[in-house]
């Protein structure tokens, strides 16, 4: 149940933010009929102790990693960051914007985020 709430909370923040057009959705099947074919998608960090303390309630966050030649968006997700939550990572589908579009989107988040702090 755990994997499948991470699947759909990553799933709806990738469509929300980049739009269902962007990616070809992995976790379908997954989330709606719980088929565990799919939970090898999920992962997290292994070390609590190396996850930073937060302010925040929860942190999310989207991100790519190329694996054999295809980039897959990727979510970020930590609940109850301000208690120490673990940080989780949910591949939530191939990418299907060009690379000039995804180098656009890295930038002007670390534009953001360095403007904000």
């Amino acid at each position: 149940m755990l994997f499948r709430m991470l699947g759909k909370i990553g799933h709806a923040f990738a469509a929300a933010e980049l739009g269902t057009d962007r990616f070809k959705p992995a976790l379908i099947d997954m989330i709606l009929n719980g088929v565990p074919d799919y939970f090898n998608h999920i992962g997290g960090e292994p070390e609590l102790a190396r996850n930073p303390t937060s302010n925040a309630l929860h942190e999310i966050g989207l991100g790519y990693q190329r694996v054999n030649g295809k980039d897959y968006v990727v979510a970020k997700i930590r609940l109850f960051a301000n208690h120490m939550g673990p940080i989780y990572y949910v591949v939530v589908g191939e990418s299907l914007e060009n690379s000039v579009a995804k180098l656009k989107r890295v930038l002007s988040r670390r534009l953001r985020l360095s403007a904000v702090r």
